[in-house]
């Protein structure tokens, strides 16, 4: 039922008047003439300089034919030697090198029979200033060309729900209709597509189309290598002008920018993007859901205690009560989220792994030991002793400097610009990184970038906080041979004799005694309180203060950044438009006859063409202007560590986030929809290795908020360590307890997905043994199986005939 109204909803967007004519878009683009009609994806091939083109006819291709097996040649596929053996001018001689204008001549000659075997259409035309020629791909979804690719390659389809009225009720299994699950979507099976019974699936979308035609290149040509050696400008699915208006409107609407609810917001994002980013979004309004409470309890508590409402002797037992909750709730998170993707994965009918894989085109068969994997790990662990370094240089001047000086001021500022400068370094040295290592798909290569960046970038990002919560206070210690002086060393501004019994007494708590060169010094912690006149055993102290001017300082940058990197590709992308109007009004100036001034005046602006807006935003890959999966979710990743371990600190943090991940989550639905071009929609089982990745996250979350009440926060701060260690122990254990029994009693797999399960396949069965029923009969009235053979007498009755009965 859910396909059927996604394949509804694309028909009506298809002939929807927004794709049509003239139209201006809700964001900021220029007028578009409408030209994706018929058009299924785009292929821009650049032309030779001679025309204004950006293709270098003399240069020199060198290992000709090692550089168009890259291209064509597929591990995976032993038939794609046919387009190497039919290269013409490649061919002759292999290992000379020839002209890039021959070169190229080959490698389009071959991709266009590739395009006539596989029965798509295709139509071209010009860009505005006649640079690049537009090669427009289309696969009817009601033609033949559709059906036969999806049969070939064995492309999963939807049954239609008319299918199980034919399912009579059967033991367990009612029939008539499909079933429900827990969220009220009926979910239907889904099986291999097969031309002879076409009749039982649901009519192809738009998104089947565009994954089929990926499929197919991915089995005969390397479309990224293509525009890596230049042959192709780029590629992309046809945007849809209908589509991105109701993204628009449901999701970017004024009114819902600052609104923490997104379902209304994941039907769309499907239907244009695909499972994998629509996961992504998924996730994040999961985790703004689930912040909600903590938001709300964030900021009722700030209010409350600006107007002290909360006496300052119960602050740290509140906050104490929140780590408590925070433990318990990271604990259990992810079993939740577990169980609404299992639906979701049922529903839309994604797998684990995907069915079809790119081959990285950098794979060596004959394969890299194991040094650079080696090399790799040292490398890792080199940066991230590095940042500690700098890091802990930060966090001790930070500790040391005067209150009145400059850089208090400004450290919280610096350890955040610190923290950004390293997370930004690895990622552009994690990538030259993985790539050493030989990975065969581009899957593998990307989730091992994901994991190496993930593990240094959160380190990165809590480190600094993990630092002045549990080191600080037994590292940084100031020492002198009496109280008064120690004292005095670290409060400038000490006075004993002012300082009646009860401060000293406060003082004194926060000190200790060590022996040092036969001499018994007077050392006070790392963690102390900011002022010694108006101190008390729980005032906050300055690992506190300064833990929650880190903390906002981080969140403040955090949306700064996101900002840049939002607004500027969007005027690069706008910069690039306006360059063409200027060279197309050039050009046709040159050509047709000059005109006087008060014509050119009244001209009225020419419509660009959608196809090209699109062309000129930027891809949807890593480490472009565009945004990349990867580092939405590693910006995801590392805010919600942040806030889920060290949140209790400063509650205020837990409605900045919820703040900030909606407005995040808008940026980033604003970024796809109008700065990077459609990528192409790739189907995801849930988060993939993301999941590992926030399951540790939940894990350390939990040690942290643990260590946080029994380490950090008062009274325990004011137990000596081994009482402290021991109260981490038993409580972290208790926990992890909790989240095993809660993940023995509420299984991963919901009871309806299992029901829906084997509904489905008894569903898929009966069309099977319909389907299977032979027609020819033979007779086997010749073959008799009774219990009892003919002629045959048993022991008792030979008894009775002896006449023994």
């Amino acid at each position: 039922m859910v396909r059927e109204l996604s394949t509804s909803y694309e028909r009506l967007s298809a002939n929807s008047k927004y794709d049509n004519g003239v139209q201006r878009l809700p964001g900021p683009t220029p007028l578009l003439q409408m030209d994706a009609d018929s058009c299924t994806m785009v292929v821009i091939f650049p032309r030779s300089r001679r025309v204004g083109g950006t293709v270098d006819p003399e240069e020199l291709v060198q290992e000709p034919m090692k550089q168009a097996r890259r291209i064509f040649l597929n591990p995976d596929n032993p038939l794609s030697r046919r387009a190497i053996r039919r290269l013409q001018y490649i061919g002759a001689e292999p290992h000379e090198p020839i002209s890039m204008e021959l070169y190229q001549q080959d490698i389009r000659a071959r991709f266009l029979e590739i395009l006539e075997a596989s029965g798509v259409q295709a139509s071209q035309f010009a860009s505005l200033d006649e640079d690049e020629d537009f090669v427009k791909l289309y696969l009817p979804l009601n033609g033949e060309a559709i059906a036969q690719l999806a049969d070939s390659l064995k492309f999963e389809m939807p049954f239609k729900t008319t299918v199980y009225e034919a399912v009579a009720e059967h033991g367990p299994f009612l029939g008539g209709e499909p079933l429900k699950n827990a969220d009220g979507h009926m979910v239907v099976a889904h099986a291999p597509f097969d031309m002879h019974r076409k009749n039982i699936f649901q009519d192809f979308s738009q998104m089947d189309a565009i994954q089929l035609l990926q499929h197919w290149f991915c089995l005969w040509v390397q479309l990224d290598e293509m525009e890596h050696q230049g042959v192709i400008k780029c590629s992309f699915p046809c945007p849809r002008a209908s589509q991105m208006r109701e993204l628009h409107e449901t999701g970017l609407h004024i009114k819902n920018w600052l609104n923490p609810f997104f379902g209304d917001l994941m039907h769309p994002l499907r239907a244009y993007f695909g499972e994998e980013i629509t996961f992504f979004f998924k996730y994040g309004a999961y985790l703004i859901y689930s912040f909600l409470p903590l938001g709300a309890v964030g900021f009722f508590f700030t209010i409350l205690r600006v107007f002290k409402i909360i006496p300052d002797s119960q602050i740290d037992y509140v906050k104490t009560g929140l780590a408590c909750g925070i433990s318990l709730w990271a604990a259990c998170i992810s079993q939740m989220f577990g169980r609404h993707a299992r639906r979701t994965e049922q529903l839309w009918n994604v797998k684990e792994h995907a069915a079809f894989v790119k081959n990285n085109p950098d794979w060596d068969k004959h394969g890299r030991n194991e040094t650079c994997t080696i090399f790799v790990n040292v490398v890792t662990v080199g940066f991230v002793a590095l940042y500690i370094a700098v890091a802990t240089v930060i966090l001790v001047k930070q500790y040391n400097a005067a209150e009145d000086t400059v850089f208090a001021q400004l450290s919280s500022i610096v350890l955040s610009l610190v923290m950004k400068v390293g997370s930004l370094s690895w990622t552009y040295l994690a990538p030259v990184l993985v790539k050493l290592e030989n990975h065969r798909t581009q899957e593998e290569m990307e989730d091992k970038l994901a994991v190496v960046l993930a593990g240094v970038k959160l380190f990165v990002g809590n480190f600094p906080f993990f630092s002045q919560c549990f080191v600080t206070n037994w590292v940084e210690q100031t020492c002198g041979p009496s109280f008064q002086a120690a004292a005095q060393m670290v409060w400038a501004d000490y006075n004993h004799t002012a300082a009646d019994n009860e401060t000293q007494k406060v003082l004194r708590s926060f000190a200790f005694h060590k022996v040092k060169e036969d001499a018994v010094l007077t050392c006070f912690k790392g963690c102390y309180p900011s002022s010694w006149m108006d101190a008390e055993t729980y005032t906050p102290t300055n690992c506190d203060v300064n833990l929650r001017s880190n903390l906002v300082s981080f969140f403040i940058l955090q949306i700064g950044v996101e900002l840049v990197f939002l607004v500027f590709p969007l005027l690069l992308s706008l910069w690039e438009v306006r360059k063409e109007y200027w060279k197309a009004h050039r050009m046709r100036d040159t050509d047709s006859p000059r005109q006087d001034d008060s014509s050119t005046d009244e001209q009225e602006p020419v419509p660009y063409s959608f196809l090209q807006w699109e062309a000129k935003k930027f891809p949807y890959e890593f480490n472009s202007w565009g945004g990349d999966r990867i580092n939405d979710f590693l910006d995801i990743a590392v805010s919600y560590s942040v806030v889920a371990c060290w949140g209790a600190i400063c509650p205020l943090l837990f409605f900045l986030a919820v703040f900030s991940w909606t407005f995040s989550l808008r940026l980033r639905l604003y970024r796809m929809l109008y700065v990077a071009r459609r990528p192409v929609p790739r189907a995801s089982a849930g988060l993939g290795v993301w999941r590992s990745i926030f399951n540790a996250i939940n894990v350390f979350a939990v040690g942290a908020n643990v260590g946080l009440f029994t380490v950090f926060f008062y009274p325990m701060s004011k137990y000596a360590f081994g009482t402290q260690l021991l109260a981490f122990i038993i409580a972290e254990h208790a926990v992890l307890l909790l989240q095993a029994g809660v993940h023995i009693v509420i299984p991963e797999q919901p009871a309806d997905v299992v029901s829906i399960e084997y509904y489905n396949k008894h569903v898929k069965y009966c069309h099977q043994l319909r389907e299977l029923d032979p027609s020819a009969r033979t007779s086997l009235a010749h073959i008799g199986l009774p219990l009892t053979p003919d002629g045959f007498t048993s022991a008792s009755e030979n008894e009775c005939s002896e006449g023994w009965c």
